[in-house]
């Protein structure tokens, strides 16, 4: 009998402590931030000492909402292109802090007339300047394996996106060449794919599908690494590259 009781209050005192650590957000003090017709699919959060803002990416309606705890403010993009939407806000890589850099991503802008789906991203923080686009003419296709691939024509880069510090970056980019994929990183000097494509074993691997970034422990030693995601790589199994 005695067995029995102290098991039952084991119980009660696990699930006690099972209920008060379940929850993370006290509801009771939340802010509420909808809106009727535009679906939020990217959000980051950003503080400094007094406040905090979060942006808000609706790449269907190619949006972006930016909000503190008084204010909400929408930007929508006037696009150009011809061809329809960019998903503008698909991809959003900033720094942590009120204030730092911030890029917003469209994966799916289009080049016409050849209706390539190069990608853009835009220096939120510079009024939006475009920074960098696979829309290079010149490496739109080329000749690999002995016949001729896309190479950035479908490269969809901005589909996913990382801040790294300063004015540096990383960018995915699943679709180039046939959807192998690849990790850019971007700089104010230099832009260049970390992970060359090729290396990549199989098509339609999309690498570049999600990106990670930090710094850890090998041998003893600490090293800075990304971490590249190929949801159709290895036979479909889904791998990860650390680069």
């Amino acid at each position: 009998m005695l067995q029995t009781r102290v098991i039952i209050i084991l119980l009660i005192v696990l699930n006690i402590f099972h209920e008060t650590t379940a929850y993370i957000f006290d509801v009771n003090y939340s802010y509420k931030y909808s809106t009727k017709k535009t679906v939020y699919s990217s959000v980051f959060l950003q503080q400094n000492k007094k406040d905090f803002r979060f942006l808000a990416g609706a790449p269907k309606t190619d949006n972006i909402l930016i909000c503190n705890t008084t204010v909400c403010k929408s930007f929508a993009f006037s696009s150009q292109n011809e061809a329809g939407f960019e998903m503008l806000g698909a991809a959003i890589a900033a720094g942590n802090t009120v204030g730092d850099p911030t890029y917003i991503c469209a994966p799916h802008y289009i080049v016409l007339p050849s209706f390539r789906i190069n990608g853009r991203c835009f220096a939120l923080h510079e009024n939006f300047k475009p920074i960098y686009s696979l829309d290079n003419r010149l490496q739109q296709v080329k000749a690999y394996n002995g016949s001729y691939e896309f190479y950035y024509a479908q490269g969809q880069v901005g589909f996913s996106a990382k801040y790294v510090e300063d004015n540096e970056f990383l960018l995915g980019a699943p679709g180039v060449l046939s959807w192998k994929g690849t990790v850019i990183k971007h700089t104010d000097l230099n832009i260049k794919n970390i992970l060359q494509p090729e290396k990549v074993a199989e098509k339609n691997s999309y690498l570049g599908y999600a990106i990670e970034f930090g710094e850890y422990y090998f041998g003893g030693r600490k090293r800075r690494c990304a971490i590249g995601g190929a949801p159709r790589g290895d036979n479909l199994l889904g791998q990860v590259s650390l680069i």
